[in-house]
């Protein structure tokens, strides 16, 4: 082999080649512990300016003894596939192409569809969702006991309301509700939530303009309590008056900030 060395610095000889390919091989694809047979077949030696030339032919016949060698001593055969068989492959190839194309396309109509669905669905579970958000008023109140009211404003999709003769409020969607209420008040004043007929201590509006009256002066105090509740279906909030000597314009707001969800729902049941 040596021989078919050629002059020039980037010329290599054929050990070099196989040096270099085992080695990449061996990296490239992690396979140690292997050694590759190689044959060096010249088919311009076969081109009849080259037939003549003894060199040409010893070598061209020592690499394809040495090839052929190699194919017949495993016990297996070379099978090679004819130009009929590339082009019947071809078509097979371009047919599974084809029926895959139609899947993909209908996957990709089925998948636009139902991103369709999901967003005219998230837009009905949006608009859908009841909408709660009243507020009672009641002019003036000189008694302790229920506030009941004289009117009230906002809206409720959900059909809920609060009653004007018993100031209560009924829960018809379960979910979490912001709660507030404010007044104007005039002396010692206390005014507690109930929830279900039970008074909620930790909601306690306290004013008190006693000292003031007693040295003759009308002085008013006005304040705000809000409170967020986990309220179930069929419960009942209302304000209730313990202590007073006068309230005006005293207002009783409900909000529906989220409707029951399954977090929601765990959150309610541990309060």
């Amino acid at each position: 082999i040596s021989e078919k060395e050629m002059p020039g610095t980037r010329c290599e000889n054929e050990s070099w080649f196989i040096n270099q390919i085992q080695e990449q091989i061996q990296t490239k694809f992690d396979v140690n512990n292997r050694t590759f047979e190689f044959a060096f077949l010249d088919s311009f030696s076969q081109s009849s300016d080259n037939l003549q030339d003894p060199i040409q032919q010893k070598f061209w016949k020592r690499e394809s003894d040495k090839l052929w060698s190699f194919l017949t001593s495993n016990g297996k055969s070379m099978a090679f596939k004819s130009v009929d068989d590339i082009l019947q492959e071809n078509q097979r190839f371009k047919r599974e192409i084809s029926r895959l194309t139609g899947i993909l396309n209908q996957n990709i109509t089925k998948l636009t569809q139902d991103m369709e669905t999901i967003k005219s669905n998230s837009y009905n579970i949006k608009t859908n969702s009841p909408v709660v958000g009243l507020c009672g008023f009641k002019r003036k109140m000189t008694g302790t006991g229920p506030v009941t009211y004289d009117s009230h404003s906002g809206l409720s999709t959900d059909g809920s309301t609060i009653s004007h003769s018993t100031g209560k409020y009924s829960v018809i969607t379960e979910g979490l509700y912001t709660i507030t209420w404010s007044a104007r008040t005039r002396g010692f004043t206390q005014i507690y939530l109930r929830k279900d007929g039970e008074q909620d201590y930790d909601t306690i509006f306290i004013s008190n303009t006693e000292h003031e009256v007693s040295r003759g002066s009308l002085l008013n105090d006005m304040g705000s309590r809000t409170v967020i509740y986990c309220l179930k279906q069929d419960q009942e909030i209302n304000l209730h008056v313990n202590s007073l000597k006068a309230i005006e314009g005293m207002q009783f707001c409900i909000s529906l900030q989220s409707e029951v969800s399954v977090r929601i729902s765990m959150l309610c049941t541990r309060l």
